[in-house]
């Protein structure tokens, strides 16, 4: 089957049948009027408003309330350890199928239509259901359809002429869609889009109109066949799931397993969730399916890179070399040549280069001579071969996320076998750490296991409360079920009093509330009563490597929920790249030519400081930061986890015998997976009923929110020197760092901008030499400062350096004096042990923090954050204004390799 985009819907093709433009025999239509474009609807910002459970529910007195309370927190226990044991049962789905080619595969995977399918055939095996009708009537609904369209006589002039017609007409009520092929839009229009491009092209002839019936005709033909053949093997799917033998009963499980029994395929579950717990709630089901959906694409296009370049790693430790092998491996043929001739040409040294330049490019070449190496081209056609499966005609296509997302089997395939070369090196380190730490003397300490983790081919879904989306289908089947049917307009203010919750004028309920039973998070429109189309969720983008130029290696685009930022001004989040920065011009000139004050706040995002503020109306030249310190004391989070670990030490306490380390499930071998699986489930009743069930997870849960927003608003007061009402610009630097790193606690690096859009204008701009460029003296001069050490008497620059003995005194004290404040009626003596040390000159020392000024006419000392602060808000200003920066600050347009 060749590949190719998702298949038109069946409901595109019933249209094309039943309207006369489509038809065999249809007659030529006739123009219609010129009407004007209906105006443009304004596109709805959503936000959502958190709040308690119980505090947006209606109590009328009659103990209603806490009724739906106690249905909803069991629904969510229910559901999430569903959701628990489904993520499950599909890895040892997934290990089953890697022991043959993926081409060979019963599972079918690809866009999230059929991830959706496969977790909803998942999610109804664990409740002993089968699946696979839904499948079966589209699949009869579509071939009824293709015999009726193969059945029509087929006119290609009266297609033609008819799609002629109607293209023209649109085109003259509204050609800007014709004109301008926009890349975010919906397949469905870019397939319409494509073809009036071509017809537009062609004169008034009926030659033309013969040739676009008959292209249209062959791609409405090819659009069936694909389906069908599409739908054959989601049906083949739901049969390979159906056929898996559900064990609820954990003695059976276990006398099957002493067995060995390797004939049958078979899978234990709980006996829990066996029932029809949710045979009125089938939208549960369905909701949960596209959650899970959505998190399987995320992990594999996020993970991808950094599993890969991790894997790598284990054969060559040197990351400028496992980068660059990474990336030919993800590159098409042609990219794989051009890139090594970019990688040379930016490895010749040139007149005028530093001393470290020419390292790093003596580095380069080092690098360069590695990959031409016979091991390594011969590692990376290994890796070309193995995600691309042999397959020819991938050779020319890129590893992005259109690929990710259209060969999923591939990809779970291809980390299977990342997952062997792991678990191999793994035990090669486990036996190489027995054998080194068993001849230990005494006194002697062992050296620790290094890590090689073997990862899970699917996220798990763990031991806690999920979040229960109601939407108006689930509310009704709920009100079903407790006895209470009403409609769709009159469920929520059956059950919901929003009046409590203080959402702004301009904002409207949109119909959709998630909870956990305690937490429910409310979610607001600027736009009433919304028509609620297919929705988009929404995943983070998986970024490409390919050259720019190339518009087939652009990954996808999403659709993102949006947050709710004031109409006044131009307050939002903008790069220093956006057209958007139009407004942000004519904003700063109308504050530059008005009598009102007008500030620029100067921002430098850091590890240990989170950052660092110029005010320019300031007169004194303050700075204000927040260390990382104060934001973690307001955040609360050590609080809240100390709390968990308290009581999870005390259950463990009266449970012994529970070990709940995922660890156990990071295996190759599905027969490990299964007997993991075995011993986890003689105790996940009691994990469940006794812990995770409990209320209290959501309580923190909601409390460490409110902590987050307390703290956000802190941070925000900080910033803007609580003055809310003063015209405010602010240049925030675009850091690129890690949000964590060994030793350093995680920091909120792209929260801080975001959060603080919704009050001010922010630019995040570039901080490309920001800590090099003097601001006195407007040179790249700065270098870190080297700081002398403090000198008493001339030749006492000492530090110590080792232990050369250890020295046993006993100390007298007496009344308070000396060792102890404790009074005593009698002198005591006390064994206290003393270091004598080595000396040696301590010599000068280089200062992070401290920057120097090489100009013999600058000679200046300043602090690393002022000076970022003061560059970062010279960049914004030249971007805004001249629409260029100085070429101190510019970056190279070449590859750094």
């Amino acid at each position: 089957m060749r590949k190719r985009k998702q298949p038109a819907d069946d409901t595109k093709v019933r249209k094309k049948l039943k309207t006369g433009s489509d038809g065999g025999d249809a007659k030529p239509a006739k123009p219609k009027p010129k009407t004007k474009p209906k105006p443009k609807k304004p596109k709805p910002i959503l936000t959502t408003i958190c709040s308690s459970f119980k505090t947006i529910l209606r109590d009328d007195g009659d103990g209603e309330k806490d009724r739906f309370c106690t249905f909803i927190n069991e629904l969510v226990v229910f559901v999430s350890r569903l959701r628990h044991e489904a993520s499950i049962f599909a890895n040892a789905l997934l290990l089953k199928e890697n022991q043959k080619d993926p081409s060979q595969w019963q599972v079918h995977l690809g866009d999230e239509k059929r991830w959706q399918q496969f977790y909803r055939a998942c999610l109804k095996k664990t409740q002993a259901e089968l699946s696979g009708k839904k499948e079966v009537e589209n699949h009869e609904n579509t071939q009824q359809h293709y015999q009726h369209f193969m059945a029509e006589p087929f006119d290609p002039v009266a297609k033609g002429q008819a799609y002629w017609e109607d293209a023209k007409t649109q085109f003259e009520i509204n050609p800007e869609p014709f004109l301008r092929c926009d890349p975010k839009t919906p397949e469905k229009k870019r397939w319409e889009q494509k073809h009036f491009r071509k017809w537009l092209r062609h004169p008034y002839e009926l030659e033309s109109q013969t040739q676009i019936g008959e292209e249209v005709y062959r791609e409405m033909k090819e659009d069936f066949e694909w389906t069908l053949a599409d739908q054959k093997l989601r049906i083949r799917s739901s049969k390979f799931i159906n056929a898996v033998a559900a064990v609820h009963d954990l003695k059976q499980a276990i006398s099957r397993q002493d067995s060995k029994e390797t004939g049958e395929v078979w899978w234990p579950f709980s006996s829990v969730l066996k029932g029809k717990h949710l045979s009125c709630l089938s939208s549960v089901i369905d909701i949960a399916a596209a959650e899970m959906a959505t998190c399987a694409l995320n992990s594999l296009t996020l993970n991808y890179e950094q599993r890969q370049l991790k894997t790598i790693q284990l054969d060559f430790p040197d990351v400028a070399l496992a980068s660059k092998i990474a990336r030919l491996i993800n590159a098409r043929v042609s990219h794989m040549i051009q890139r090594m001739k970019t990688w040379k040409t930016n490895a010749v040294d040139a007149e005028g280069d530093t001393k470290r330049e020419l390292e790093l490019k003596e580095n380069r070449r080092k690098v360069i001579a590695k990959l031409e190496s016979a091991e390594v081209v011969e590692f990376i056609e290994a890796h070309r071969r193995k995600v691309r499966n042999n397959q020819q005609t991938h050779e020319d296509s890129t590893i992005n996320e259109e690929f990710i997302e259209t060969n999923s089997a591939l990809i779970l395939h291809y980390f299977h076998f990342l997952n062997t070369r792991r678990e191999t090196e793994r035990t090669k380190r486990e036996e190489e750490f027995k054998t080194d730490n068993k001849d230990l003397k005494h006194g002697e300490h062992s050296r620790r296991l290094p890590k090689c983790q073997v990862f899970t081919l699917l996220p798990l879904h763990r031991n806690k409360r999920l979040f229960l989306h109601l939407q108006p289908k689930l509310i009704l089947e709920i009100s079903k079920k407790l006895g209470y049917p009403s409609t769709k307009d009159e469920v929520w203010d059956q059950w919901f009093d929003l009046s409590r919750i203080r959402a702004q004028p301009h904002l409207f309920f949109d119909r959709h509330i998630a909870t956990d039973g305690v937490k429910a998070s409310i979610l607001y429109s600027t736009v009433p009563n919304r028509k609620k189309g297919k929705k988009k969720r929404t995943r983070p983008q998986f970024k490409s490597r390919g050259p720019k130029d190339e518009k087939a290696d652009k990954p996808k685009t999403f659709a993102k929920r949006t947050l709710l930022t004031p109409s006044k001004g131009a307050h939002g989040l903008y790069k220093d790249s956006q057209s958007k920065l139009i407004r942000v011009q004519k904003d700063l000139a109308t504050w530059q030519t008005a009598k009102d004050p007008f500030r620029l706040l100067q921002a430098d995002p850091g590890r240990a400081d989170l950052f660092n503020i110029q005010d320019s109306s300031d007169a004194k030249n303050h700075y204000r930061r927040m260390s990382k310190g104060e934001y973690y004391h307001l955040r609360k989070t050590t609080k809240f986890a100390k709390r968990r670990e308290y009581h999870w030490k005390q259950f463990l306490e009266a449970h012994p015998e529970i070990k709940t380390d995922d660890a156990c499930f990071r295996t190759t071998d599905f027969n490990v997976f299964l007997n993991s699986w075995i011993s986890r489930l003689k105790v996940e009743d009691a994990t469940w009923n006794e812990f995770y069930s409990l209320r209290m997870h959501g309580k923190w849960r909601l409390e460490m929110f409110k902590a987050q927003q307390r703290t956000d608003f802190a941070i925000v007061k900080r910033i803007l020197a609580n003055d809310f009402t003063t015209p405010t610009l602010v240049a925030y630097g675009n850091g690129k760092f890690p949000t964590s790193g060994p030793g350093h606690a995680a920091t909120p690096v792209a929260r801080i901008p975001k959060v603080l859009s919704k009050f001010t204008t922010v630019v995040l701009t570039d901080e490309n030499n920001t800590s090099k460029v003097c601001p006195e003296c407007g040179e790249k001069t700065l270098h870190k400062a080297t700081l002398h050490s403090h000198v008493k008497k001339q030749g006492e620059k000492v530090r110590k350096t080792k232990i050369i003995k250890k020295t046993h005194t006993r100390v007298r004290a007496n009344n308070g004096i000396g060792w102890t404040k404790i009074k005593l009626d009698a002198p005591v003596e006390k064994k206290v042990t003393r270091l004598i040390f080595e000396y040696e000159l301590q010599k000068d020392r280089e200062c992070f923090r401290i920057l120097a000024c090489d100009n013999k006419d600058c000679k200046v000392r300043l602090h690393r954050d002022h000076v970022a602060c003061a560059n970062i808000g010279q960049v914004c200003m030249e971007q805004l204004l001249h629409g260029a920066v100085s070429p101190a600050f510019r970056r190279k347009n070449a590859d750094s390799g």
